[in-house]
């Protein structure tokens, strides 16, 4: 693969070291700023890769109507391109503007190349947690209904999570009960599973299983009575230690929102 250098040195011969092939050298130059070889670029432009080598040795100029090619390829104003290519004798704005705008240009480029790196990086299996949907829970203070038969599941990137048991789950919350907690309706938190199901620390937001039934709610146990709590603590059910309920699972952080949802997927 020629270097950049090479390219500018082989220019360079072509015009005997003199400046007589200022396109040519534009060109170049803004083609080894993409990082493409001169195929790449014919392809983009739909020519043969001898006429793009021809318009940077100089011994050819893109026509008006191939300068707009050049132009949408390059991500650049079309008479700035035929100013490049002497169709234009002036600019309708000074020069330095334009290169204002190629230079931002680059930068939203280098941005979005390195976004596309992070989401791969996080797209692989090492980096991400692959969590079930296991349904609408309720968190409200009086609608109580059954977790769904979900087959659904979303990715989180590890380290959001770093340090939790695995495995986690996933819900959709229903309600607004738990809103002065920082869950809304409509949000999807993950959950950790408890060490004790019978069981859970004071002032945890937790699944818990009543019966057939679940909801989401405050966590509080005095002795063999349990208390479930809305976010501002109002006492919403109670329970004894001897009634049929379990502890599902133990908030651990919200992840997506009504406005903000993350992708889901089979599961």
């Amino acid at each position: 693969m020629s270097t950049f250098v090479d390219e500018l040195l082989h220019t360079a011969v072509m015009t005997d070291g003199s400046n007589a092939n200022p396109f040519g050298n534009w060109l170049l130059a803004e083609i080894s700023r993409r990082g493409w070889e001169r195929s790449e670029f014919a392809r983009r432009v739909d020519v043969p890769r001898a006429t793009v080598s021809r318009w940077i040795n100089g011994s050819r100029i893109p026509t008006p109507e191939k300068c707009a090619d050049l132009a949408d390829a390059l991500g650049l104003a079309p008479e700035y391109v035929l100013w490049k290519a002497g169709h234009l004798e002036q600019l309708p704005a000074p020069p330095a503007d334009y290169d204002a705008v190629r230079e931002v240009g680059e930068l939203r480029r280098m941005l979005d190349a390195g976004v596309r790196r992070v989401e791969e990086a996080y797209a692989s299996t090492d980096m991400m947690l692959r969590i079930r949907v296991v349904g609408i829970v309720p968190a409200d203070s009086v609608r109580w209904t059954s977790v769904g038969n979900e087959r659904r599941a979303v990715r989180i990137p590890r380290e959001w999570v770093a340090g939790a048991k695995l495995p986690l789950i996933a819900v959709e919350v229903s309600g607004d009960c738990l809103l002065s907690r920082g869950i809304a309706d409509g949000d999807t938190v993950i959950c950790e599973r408890p060490t004790n199901p019978q069981n859970a620390t004071n002032g945890d937001v937790v699944i818990v299983r009543v019966g057939d039934e679940y909801a989401m709610k405050v966590w509080h146990r005095t002795g063999d009575h349990i208390e479930l709590r809305t976010g501002d603590g109002d006492v919403v059910h109670r329970l004894s230690i001897v009634d049929d309920y379990e502890v599902i699972g133990v908030y651990l952080l919200r992840v997506g929102t009504r406005r903000g949802r993350l992708p889901v997927e089979e599961w």
